[in-house]
């Protein structure tokens, strides 16, 4: 979906007697406009702009179109003229719903969605293609079987999870061409009616773990949700970090496709640990981001993330009880009229600092890391840089890092944050040596991977051999 553009009469829920003309125009990656042609203020209030209004109705004159209910908008202006008894008004619109009306927002819910990711049929890497070429006769055989659905678990015990397959063909009186499309789709299905919100934020965290893969921020396409009157409902979302998804990404150029986690239950882990985890998974999806364009910015998410990470997954009870413990003697020697100021100053001293967390984080992937930085010196600039970032104290500015220095840094600690992340979704100690050893290298240390590339050679005419002697070096 590149751009919407429905002309149609609107309402609110609460007054559908008054109907409006008007003009929606809406796209992932800008900001979505309904244009009506006078507005739903009462007179005596045409001065005044409405408040959020959660719903809006309407009905498109394009046929195949129909019901629409717009989602989460506010009036963004009004626009007055003499020969006007009312003005005309324009909403922003978040979230447009193409198939039905819902009434309230309570309304808006979901048995199963169907969704669709960039680049996920590279990463499922399924097909039900068979093509047999004869260059010599000219002749080509080509045959189609639709591929069975994969299970990928369930989410908290109420959500299933699969991938799954669609193909569309189109037959004509005299056939000239033939075209069979095969699309790849993640299918979610509740064990009841769920609120719109929920399955999205399962899809959202389905991205941000597609995104470990791709190393791309990667936002969801295609959304279609059956509701419990049996509609087929299409979901438009805005995305303000929209990403340039048509440049192509082959599987062998992803840290790991489904084939490599098939095995490993890894989309289950991936949630199970949502809970504790998601402020880091959101961090790490902000350090992917294009909004993310200073260097400075993407350091301090790395940090963070690194320390939330820390604290989140590692037991530091017997450390931070006995800082707890000193903390407890400094109050209790402290004469009182001090005692409400050391203890704000104290508040969070029983916590591990930065050093002693990247310390730990450091010596359990120390087989990778140390082919790359030195532990000290590595620790030591984190620090001092966070340090200089976070409270400006001149005297770390010449100290800090900064270009070619702080971009390494950036690298470097993006390498541990994918460390802990790719751990935690089962990757064994051999694998993640693999995977993160030697970028360069990669593919030679890794079977998988190279199979992956001669078996896309074998079935591809648009892989040339160069490409595959360069990536394997043979």
């Amino acid at each position: 979906m590149n751009e919407l553009e429905y002309m149609g009469v609107w309402w609110l829920p609460e007054n559908p007697d008054e109907k409006i003309e008007g003009i929606l125009k809406f796209s992932r990656s800008e900001e979505g406009t309904l244009k009506l042609f006078s507005s739903f203020s009462k007179s005596s209030d045409t001065n005044k702009l409405m408040d959020e209004v959660n719903i809006i109705l309407g009905f498109s004159i394009s046929p195949e179109v129909g019901d629409i209910t717009l989602y989460n908008c506010f009036e963004k202006s009004k626009h007055f003229s003499m020969s006007l008894t009312k003005p005309n008004s324009t909403f922003v619109i978040n979230q447009v719903m193409v198939g039905t009306h819902f009434q309230t927002e309570k309304d808006i819910q979901f048995k199963n969605i169907s969704v669709d990711f960039p680049h996920l049929a590279e990463w499922v890497g399924v097909s039900g293609f068979d093509i047999e070429r004869n260059h010599e006769e000219y002749k080509a055989k080509v045959e189609f079987k639709l591929p069975e659905t994969i299970n990928c678990g369930k989410i908290n015990k109420e959500y299933k999870i699969e991938i799954a397959f669609r193909s569309y063909s189109e037959s004509f009186i005299v056939q000239t061409d033939a075209s069979i499309e095969q699309e790849t789709y993640f299918y979610i299905e509740a064990d009841s009616e769920k609120p719109l919100d929920d399955f999205q934020r399962i899809i959202y965290y389905l991205g941000t773990f597609l995104s470990l893969a791709f190393e791309k921020p990667v936002h969801r396409q295609a959304l279609k949700g059956k509701t419990i009157t049996g509609d087929w409902v299409k979901v438009y979302s805005r995305f303000i970090d929209d990403y340039d998804y048509s440049k192509r990404l082959d599987n062998y150029d992803m840290r790991f496709t489904y084939d490599d986690i098939k095995d490993k239950d890894s989309i289950t882990k991936w949630f199970d640990r949502l809970d504790i985890l998601e402020p880091v998974y959101n961090l790490y999806a902000t350090i992917l981001s294009k909004s993310t364009r200073f260097m400075e910015h993407r350091f301090l998410n790395l940090v963070q993330a690194l320390e939330a990470y820390h604290r989140f997954t590692q037991n530091n009870e017997e450390l931070e009880g006995k800082n707890i413990n000193i903390k407890k003697e400094i109050l209790k020697n402290t004469p009182d009229k001090y005692k409400e100021w050391l203890k704000e100053k104290l508040s969070y001293s029983h916590e591990l600092s930065l050093r002693q967390r990247l310390n730990d984080i450091y010596d359990k992937y120390s087989d990778i890391l140390s082919d790359f930085t030195d532990k000290k010196k590595f620790i030591n600039q984190v620090v001092t840089t966070r340090n200089y970032h976070t409270h400006f104290d001149k005297k770390l500015k010449d100290e800090a890092a900064t270009g070619k220095k702080l971009y390494d840094l950036n690298e470097e600690l993006k390498r541990i944050v994918n460390l802990c992340l790719f751990e935690e979704i089962g990757f064994d100690p051999e694998e993640l040596r693999a995977i993160f050893s030697d970028t360069s290298n990669y593919l030679l240390k890794n079977p998988t991977m190279k199979k992956r590339l001669l078996d896309a050679k074998k079935h591809s005419d648009t892989i040339s051999s160069e490409v595959v002697r360069e990536k394997l070096r043979i």
